[in-house]
């Protein structure tokens, strides 16, 4: 297969984890948490980013939203209004007309959405292959893996999860494009002493972990503790197959103002010896980049 360059999230030190310059073709990158943390939210502004200019083709399989309710979200993002509003009509007519601007613009991009919630994950990976080949996508997201369903019986939920998380991951290599796969968490976090989800959290298997190149769990803080955080997203990269790079990032989101996620702490870090840097793959050398990110 081709080589294919790494493709951005738009997020520069998520970029720096995942390979330093973005996700790797042929790679499953799993965005995990419990309902309610903003995974949705998180991968939609990952989209906004890829899908501007210069613009990437993108596809994502919805199986929980409507492709209205997808659309409406990412004309929020563009627009920088928050979802709530855009809902209730509470917009002012400067809001309108940003709207109105980016719902032009979301209308001539390349972005592909199936919101078929009843897929099976063998007519999931028809359709995928149906997007690259007509539609020549180059990453693909799917909303989320438990609402998936794999063909045939099963004597357990566990084995079916396996079957699905197994199938993406020979898709992904099949395909040769990335695949980020939402997945929910369980509750098994909320009977410890700390909130804070780990790996051992992932609903019905265990497999859905092994398989993945990379994992985040998306942390809220401020969810379990009003004054913990507030307005502060945790980004825990939990796995890290290619670089073993394990690192918790924090993300600004105040929804009240825009569904938009802002690093905390700009990026002061061009690491990796192919940047020049002297530090070692699996750590960061802190300088001033002389590049524009």
């Amino acid at each position: 297969d081709q080589m294919k360059h790494p493709i951005t999230t738009g997020m520069p030190h998520i970029d720096l984890l995942c390979t330093g310059t973005g996700m790797l073709a042929s790679t499953v990158l799993l965005l995990t948490g419990l309902p309610s943390m903003g995974k949705t939210t998180f991968a939609l502004n990952l989209i906004c980013n890829q899908i501007r200019a210069p613009a990437m083709r993108v596809g994502m399989f919805s199986l929980e939203m409507t492709r209205q309710q997808i659309h409406s979200k990412l004309i929020c993002l563009f627009s920088d209004i928050p979802y709530w509003k855009f809902e209730d009509v509470r917009l002012n007519d400067e809001q309108k007309a940003r709207v109105c601007e980016s719902s032009r613009i979301l209308d001539t991009i390349p972005f592909f959405c199936n919101d078929n919630g009843s897929l099976t994950v063998e007519q999931l990976a028809i359709e995928a292959q149906r997007m690259v080949d007509q539609h020549k996508i180059e990453i693909l997201y799917v909303d989320y893996l438990t609402r998936l369903r794999a063909g045939g019986k099963f004597s357990s939920k566990h084995l079916e999860v396996d079957t699905i998380s197994k199938t993406l991951q020979r898709l992904a290599k099949e395909l040769n494009i990335p695949i980020v796969c939402l997945c929910q968490l369980n509750r098994g976090s909320l009977n410890r002493a700390s909130s804070r989800p780990s790996l051992s959290d992932f609903r019905e298997s265990g497999s859905i972990e092994e398989d993945c190149d990379g994992a985040i769990l998306i942390h809220r803080p401020e969810y379990y503790v009003s004054t913990e955080k507030p307005g502060m997203i945790e980004i825990i990269v939990a796995k890290n197959r290619l670089r073993g790079i394990l690192k918790t990032v924090d993300f600004q989101c105040d929804k009240n103002i825009s569904e938009r996620y802002w690093e905390a702490d700009p990026l002061k870090v061009v690491v990796q010896r192919a940047f020049g840097g002297s530090a070692p793959d699996n750590s960061f050398d802190e300088f001033t980049p002389s590049a524009k990110w």
